[in-house]
């Protein structure tokens, strides 16, 4: 497979991760913790909130862009 068509397929890959979950409004309403005194990066939110929302409805995908599960934190 040429490059520009495994980016293609990677970029496709990722839609369909990201079709398959709410914003992230809804996320946080979700899963979220109001009253919590603590901050976190954006992106770590969204990886963990991600994380919960795939396994509370048995989504069975990836997100290519965190494919190790490298977040800057362990959730």
């Amino acid at each position: 497979m040429a490059p520009a068509q495994l980016v293609e397929e990677l970029e496709w890959m990722d839609n369909v991760y990201y079709s398959a979950l709410p914003p992230m409004e809804e996320l946080a309403r979700l899963y979220g913790d109001p009253a919590g005194q603590q901050l976190y990066q954006d992106r770590d939110l969204r990886w963990k909130y991600n994380r919960l929302f795939r396994a509370a409805l048995g989504i069975d995908t990836c997100d290519v862009t965190d494919e190790s599960g490298c977040g800057s934190l362990r959730f």
